[in-house]
């Protein structure tokens, strides 16, 4: 299996001295495989820099019939290896553009990004049918999380996503230019999502004055937009961990024996959503949360695991 469960395989290939990746998709998650194919024809028309598709064809692995996406293999260091402040610039840009994605993109493909919000109760399910006891922590958590999903404010402003946003997703160019990779998971949701995910994944390790960087290019232009957001920012942290602790939980990982690596990044989501529970959130920036949540990794996790 490769790195998302409908992927097949994924291997780099030298192709007409390119080189490329090429995706293998079982028939079964065909839909996958459109997402990508939709991502690479419309996505760099709204500005969003994506590997470029080669070629396309249906073949056969042993007796398996498959589907082949051959691509452009993008090179460069990660927004974990990198980041500065034009390249977090270049990040809210790169959110705003994903978000203002043009209706008439979508709307002929709403059926590629149904947007499931009952999949987090699905996953809580799974837990519990496997026997694996939440701890009283988790449990309280995820009570909290399934309330806020209810609330009103915590909805709105539903746009398109990447769907997996972590700072290996995200290549950084010799000027800093972002290109995205990795689209089986594309979906609408609420942009508060994207927002928890960036700060989270991909900001917190570099600095509070990124964060703060970051959001004042994403909101410009956009006052009640910050306001809301800064109303509701860790509630949505701490929901937005909660949902990836749960995910962690529930979601095999190719090379992971018997869950151990699952098992230390559930334990981090749920510790830095418990770093949230209570915060005075109109009183704190983004930021400052984020400060206070890598502490509270730092000193509950080793060094390593803490990153």
């Amino acid at each position: 299996m490769g790195p998302t469960p409908e992927l097949l395989s994924v291997s780099t290939l030298n192709v007409i001295g390119m080189d490329c990746y090429l995706r293998l998709y079982p028939i079964d998650r065909l839909i996958a495989a459109a997402r990508a194919l939709w991502v690479s024809e419309f996505m760099p028309q709204a500005g969003i820099d994506v590997p470029r598709t080669v070629q396309t064809c249906f073949t056969r692995i042993r007796a398996q019939r498959v589907f082949a996406i051959l691509e452009e293999s993008i090179d460069g260091p990660t927004c974990w290896e990198k980041m500065s402040p034009l390249t977090a610039a270049r990040l809210a840009d790169s959110a705003r553009r994903w978000h203002r994605t043009p209706s008439t993109y979508v709307a002929p493909y709403e059926s590629l990004f149904l947007h499931d919000p009952g999949r987090f109760q699905q996953r809580v399910k799974r837990v519990e049918q496997s026997g694996q006891p939440w701890s009283e922590t988790e449990r309280r958590l995820i009570n909290l999380a399934r309330q806020m999903l209810d609330r009103p404010e915590m909805q709105g402003f539903i746009a398109l996503s990447h769907g997996d946003i972590n700072p290996h997703n995200l290549i950084v160019g010799k000027t800093d230019s972002l290109t995205w990779i990795d689209f089986e998971r594309v979906t609408v949701r609420p942009i508060w999502h994207d927002l928890s995910a960036m700060i989270s994944n991909i900001l917190r390790r570099h600095g509070t004055a990124l964060i703060d960087l970051f959001e004042k290019r994403y909101f410009s232009g956009m006052p009640e937009q910050h306001e809301h957001w800064l109303s509701i920012h860790a509630d949505w942290f701490l929901l937005y961990h909660v949902i990836e602790g749960v995910k962690w939980r529930t979601t095999p990982r190719e090379g992971d024996k018997g869950g151990s690596l699952r098992k230390v990044w559930a334990r981090r989501a749920f510790l830095l959503a418990a770093s949230f529970e209570g915060t005075d959130q109109n009183q704190k920036s983004s930021a400052e949360l984020m400060a206070h949540a890598q502490k509270t990794l730092e000193s509950n996790l080793e060094p390593a695991n803490a990153a």
